[in-house]
């Protein structure tokens, strides 16, 4: 098998499917990621995951450079259809150190007439690399004026350093945070939204991954994200499709609106630790008609979190338990269109 996908790799097999990134407060599609995908001569369409370890340097670069080409090509055909998509590709941690790479990407830019500015490099974490090396070879791609993104953030090496000396625009936060969102709930979203914080705080634009369901969607809202990529906006997809997805595409979940138990959750789990600039107000309208779809319009949850809108803030009392039951409730909904 292994031998087999490199010479797929080598004879047209390759192919990027793309996986839009959504803004979640419009619904808008932000940009277009590309996910290398290799097709057989049977048809069997295989992921990186059953390819990439069969790969070498050399076959990576190869990935990397043809993959660029396809993706700038139907960059190239969009616009000449009148809509313009930013894209974004991930290049492996051994093409970004290849001094040649600079002139890979400026040649492929130039070659399809496409603005530097429109182009985001993906860069996985490696522990493998000098830190130094690593901070040259990244400064020499930013040169060229595309944008940067430090993509998986919260999954293998990852540090604040890295974080802080690189010239990143955007942050990815890594879809192992948040597909946990069902299994531990209240860390989750509490790790969730401190990274949210930390990505202003840097002037970062902050992207998160494994957004799967529209709980999901308003749990991440809640926590102040503004941008989701996953399977619960769209799966990846052929080029072919992609202008038909983003005619028809309308965004289930809504900016400041509850239909979940995992975005209720996540409203009471904010104003628990309300930040200064986060106000709250009486008679939140989107949690009452929450709460009566549920038939719990005269509940105690009701009379309790009724009581902490007025206060500006959740109370001691009752807290533990109505969190508590929130979580569990969180953990066991099922939220499919």
């Amino acid at each position: 098998m292994a031998r087999l996908c490199r010479e797929r790799l080598l004879d047209g097999g390759l192919h990027m499917y793309l996986q839009p990134v959504v803004d979640l407060h419009t619904g808008a599609c932000a940009k277009v990621e590309a996910l290398a995908r290799l097709q057989l001569e049977d048809g069997r369409v295989l992921s990186p995951a059953q390819f990439l370890p069969a790969f070498g340097v050399a076959e990576l670069d190869r990935l990397f450079r043809d993959g660029l080409e396809q993706l700038l090509g139907h960059v190239r055909e969009w616009d000449a259809q009148g809509t313009r998509i930013d894209v974004g590709i991930n290049l492996p941690p051994t093409s970004l150190l290849n001094p040649a790479c600079p002139g890979w990407v400026a040649s492929a830019l130039s070659r399809h007439g496409i603005e530097p500015s429109r182009l985001t490099l993906e860069l996985l974490e490696t522990q493998d690399v000098d830190f130094q090396f690593h901070v040259a070879s990244v400064r020499s791609l930013k040169d060229l004026g595309v944008r940067l993104a430090m993509d998986d953030l919260g999954a293998g090496y990852s540090s604040l350093q890295r974080l802080a000396q690189l010239p990143f625009d955007v942050i990815k936060l890594d879809q192992s945070l948040t597909l946990n969102m069902r299994r531990d709930p209240l860390p989750t979203l509490c790790l969730v939204r401190s990274i949210v914080r930390l990505a202003a705080e840097l002037g970062r634009l902050l992207v998160v991954e494994g957004v799967e369901d529209p709980g999901v969607i308003e749990a991440v809202l809640e926590c102040g994200a503004r941008y989701g990529q996953g399977y619960g906006i769209a799966r990846p997809m052929p080029a072919a499709t992609l202008l038909a997805w983003k005619r028809d595409f309308r965004l289930a979940a809504r900016n400041g609106e509850i239909r979940t138990f995992l975005g209720m959750l996540a409203r009471c789990s904010r104003l628990s630790r309300p930040t200064p600039q986060e106000a709250h107000s009486a008679g939140d309208d989107a949690v009452s008609r929450f709460l009566a779809g549920c038939g719990l319009s005269d509940s105690e949850l009701a009379r309790w979190y009724a009581q902490a809108s007025v206060a500006g803030r959740l109370g001691s009392v009752g807290q533990a338990d109505w969190m508590g039951w929130l979580e569990q409730q969180a953990r066991v909904e099922t939220t499919e269109e």
